[in-house]
């Protein structure tokens, strides 16, 4: 009865095979048009083969690239390769192609002089005056102490005196001439002098040949000298939320938001009665040190930034500081405050951020709390000078910078100088460049003056090549262009400006790639041994090889009492560094160190040889000597640096990894994966104080191997 039975309640069998109600839902089932559906399952299986295909496609097309790429790959393997490292690189056959690597790594300087500042020309006489004559070059002021003998030392000269003033620049007497390397005594109630330099022969001495000058020698302890490294050009300035010092005057429809070292201010009110609407940030200085600040604001909605000794908006000491200027000032006191003023008719988003370093170095920013490095990869043109106009300018109106310079070098400076035809010309002569001034950092070397021909043209064009010769030490020179003499309404522009190594060539528009990478810690170098970046796992990290401890004066010291010198030790027992340092293989070699206050010396020299200095022994002993300084006893040591810093840079037994930050990360990936050489010519350096040592590969330029060749050949 199985398919008979009339499934509806009380009913009786039925012959059909369903009810009729089953029947009737069947039937109109037969009868449904389905025509659409199966054209889409048409459409979808149409489409599922041409995807299917597609993927084969690309499959295929993937499989092709992946041996294309191979084969390009053997292709560049077969080009040739360099590889070069310093921190002033030249390369003059390089390929246009993204460098095979790209290494930063550290650098560490120390000023070996107790002069810092510049020759002057002419003598001295019997009153302390200078005779203005190229037959001696004289220092200004250097600071000294009474128990001091000074030696001097230059290549270019060979003979030296000494003027001898009192605290008030008064002068005291003069000594006589001697060969350069024999110690002068200082004279009672000297507090400056000044050196008097000379040839024996008495001819003219210009002041590019005086090299490698050199007034007393430094570090010492009457006499220290800073370690300066890469990436120690800390931001001082925290500009964020977390900063309890800040004090903010604003008007209630002004809000302040922060995203990482950036504040963004909102205005909604134009003119608010508050004319001294604006933010105030502290920062700590230490007396008597220089610092420089440097804002950096969106042009709408700020007027001004300025340095304030504290936070009433009274006692204001710089003036206005524009964005990306930048203002250097002597600390008097703990404390000052930078005030960002927000301009009263405006309304909408001002972005505000700032750097503040010690010392008179400006440089890019960095996140507080942090310095950087700043790598600079150009063309064969130096100067990234643009075209500008120097109607009315006359002397040394226009200085125009260029970094990047290598000492000792030979450059030719070239470039065009236009007058609109048609224009009234009273003198015809025409200055192309008045003069270059040279420069170690913000250190001045020297000065060279340019005296062009005249040029008697009346409009159109007109090239100028100037050669250059670098002296020791230069990194960056100032041109000074001027229009001519005395043609103060001629409309004159300079143009194509041109800086490269050797004789002029066809211009060439200068192109460059700056990266900017924020540190956490300096990077240091001792000896051959730098600080650098390496990537682990595709993360960037810090790696440091070296480490700074810096001396409290209540170490464990002791004296050799066997060793009559002035000899003292660190306990290693009690050394805290001990098993972080690297020791030496024997107590006669001396392992690359730094101190501010004492040249690094082997143990055995200080121990046995009576010589000023400091050393790491075989065992992790500290070694000072302290023979030329008047500390003779444990006592005066332990008072000595119980009252005056005194640091030791040391490598490390092991290197110390630090994960990078976000920032650095993107940075660091960005130089791997586009940094990049020019055709031909490819100029790396660092614009920092302290230049940091690049390590890089490239491939060669065969085009410019085969002509070399060639050339080399005839």
């Amino acid at each position: 009865m199985y398919g008979k039975a009339d499934k509806i309640p009380n009913k009786g069998p039925s012959t059909n095979d369903f009810t009729n109600g089953y029947k009737q839902k069947l039937d109109s089932l037969k009868n449904y048009d389905d025509t659409s559906i199966k054209k889409e399952i048409s459409n979808i299986k149409t489409e599922q083969v041409t995807q299917n295909n597609n993927i084969s496609n690309l499959q295929k097309e993937n499989e092709e690239l992946k041996e294309e790429n191979k084969h390009l790959k053997e292709d560049l393997n077969g080009l040739p390769s360099g590889t070069v490292s310093g921190e002033n690189i030249d390369i003059t056959d390089s390929a246009e192609m993204r460098f095979s690597e790209f290494n930063v790594r550290g650098n560490s300087r120390q000023e070996s002089n107790l002069y810092n500042g510049e020759l002057e020309r002419g003598s001295i006489n019997d009153e302390g005056e200078v005779d203005a004559t190229n037959r001696v070059r004289t220092t200004k002021y250097t600071e000294i102490k009474e128990s001091t003998k000074i030696t001097i030392n230059a290549d270019g000269i060979e003979q030296y005196a000494l003027v001898f003033y009192n605290t008030n620049y008064e002068l005291i007497t003069i000594s006589s001439f001697v060969d350069l390397g024999i110690e002068t005594e200082m004279v009672a109630n000297a507090r400056y002098i000044k050196a008097i330099l000379k040839k024996s022969d008495n001819s003219d001495i210009n002041v590019t040949d005086i090299a490698n000058f050199v007034i007393g020698n430094t570090p010492s302890p009457d006499y220290p000298s800073e370690v300066e490294s890469c990436g120690d050009n800390v931001n001082l300035l925290n500009i964020s939320s977390n900063n309890e010092t800040v004090i903010r005057i604003l008007d209630d429809e002004a809000t302040i938001s922060y995203d990482n070292e950036v504040v963004k201010v909102t205005r909604k009110v134009i003119n608010h009665s508050n004319a001294q609407t604006g933010i105030f940030y502290a920062f700590n200085t230490k007396e008597g040190k220089e610092y420089t600040v440097t804002p950096i604001f969106s042009s709408a909605g700020v007027v001004n930034v300025r340095v304030f000794k504290d936070n009433t908006n009274t006692t204001v000491l710089s003036g206005n500081i524009t964005s990306g200027e930048s203002y250097t000032f002597i600390a008097e006191q703990g404390q000052y405050w930078l005030r960002f003023w927000i301009s009263n008719n405006f309304v909408g988003e001002s972005i505000l951020y700032a750097k503040v370093v010690e010392g008179r170095e400006a440089t890019p920013y960095s996140p507080y709390g942090q310095g950087c490095i700043n790598e600079v990869i150009c063309n064969k043109n130096i100067s990234n000078i643009e075209k500008f106009d120097v109607s009315g300018g006359i002397g040394l109106t226009y200085p125009k910078i260029i970094q990047g310079l290598r000492e000792n070098t030979e450059y030719t400076l070239s470039f065009y100088k236009s007058r609109i035809i048609g224009t009234t010309i009273s003198n015809t002569s025409l200055h192309g460049c008045r003069q270059i001034h040279f420069y170690h950092n913000e250190k001045k070397l020297s000065e060279y003056t340019y005296n062009s021909p005249v040029s008697n043209f009346s409009s159109g064009n007109r090239k100028f090549e100037i050669k250059i010769n670098t002296p020791s030490k230069c990194n960056k020179i100032i041109c000074y262009f001027d229009n001519s003499n005395g043609d103060n309404n001629v409309n004159t522009m300079v143009y194509d400006i041109q800086l490269e190594e050797g004789i002029a060539t066809d211009y060439k528009e200068h192109k460059s790639q700056t990266y900017t990478i924020p540190t956490q810690q300096p990077f240091r170098a001792l000896g051959n041994t730098r600080d650098t970046f390496v990537k682990k796992n595709n993360k960037w990290y810090e790696r440091h090889y070296s480490s700074r401890y810096v001396f409290t004066g209540n170490e464990e010291w002791r004296k050799h009492e066997s060793i009559k010198n002035n000899a003292y030790y660190l306990n290693p027992l009690s050394n805290p560094i001990k098993d972080m340092m690297k020791k030496p293989t024997n107590n006669k070699e001396a392992l690359p160190l730094y101190s501010n206050r004492f040249i690094h010396k082997s143990t055995e020299d200080i121990a046995f040889s009576n010589i000023e200095g400091i050393s790491i022994s075989v065992l992790g002993d500290i070694y000072i000597g302290t023979t030329l300084s008047g500390i003779s006893s444990l006592d005066e040591l332990k008072t000595y640096l119980q009252q005056n810093k005194t640091y030791l840079d040391f490598l490390l037994q092991t290197p110390t990894d630090i994960e990078c930050t976000e920032e650095q990360n993107k940075i660091l990936d960005k130089i791997e994966n586009e940094a990049k050489t020019y055709k031909n010519i490819t100029h790396v350096y660092s614009i920092d104080k302290v230049s940091s040592n690049a390590e890089i590969t490239y491939k060669k330029d065969l085009e410019t191997l085969f002509s070399n060749a060639l050339t080399k050949e005839v």
